[in-house]
């Protein structure tokens, strides 16, 4: 039983700090990274347990082929500034590592672009952008 924190517009009514490792971090791999553009037919948010939502595009890639593209919590995706909506029909294109669970395809994205607006969610080694503060390259 956790604690009761207040809901701060995420919607869960749990403090954001609350949330555990990525659990698609375990299985995001590096040597798989492809890239991907296509038209967004469908955006949830699936439960995770021990890490509040994930929120997922599924996205249609060049009228052939479904992708479920798994971008990090929901509390980061709708609640941060940065973030725009996505909507159905959007137009995007999708950076990260394609990888099969249970017999199941799916991408862990690491950036999302549409038009001009990028969304930065993991480095090349799948370590997610919402965990705090990190080293700076220079």
């Amino acid at each position: 039983m956790g604690l009761d924190y207040p809901d701060y517009g995420y919607g869960y009514g749990e403090y954001p700090g609350s949330v555990r490792e990525d659990p698609y971090k375990k299985i995001f791999d590096s040597k798989t990274i492809n890239t991907i553009s296509g038209q967004v037919i469908k955006v949830d948010q699936i439960p995770e347990p021990g890490f509040d939502r994930e929120m997922r595009l599924t996205v249609f890639i060049d009228k052939k082929e479904i992708l479920p593209v798994y971008l990090g919590p929901a509390f980061y995706i709708v609640g941060s500034s940065q973030a725009k909506h996505f909507k159905l029909g959007d137009k995007v294109t999708v950076t990260g590592s394609q990888v099969t669970d249970r017999g199941e395809p799916f991408m862990i994205a690491t950036t999302v672009k549409r038009g001009n607006d990028v969304l930065r969610l993991r480095d090349k080694d799948g370590n997610p952008e919402w965990i705090g503060w990190k080293k700076t390259s220079d």
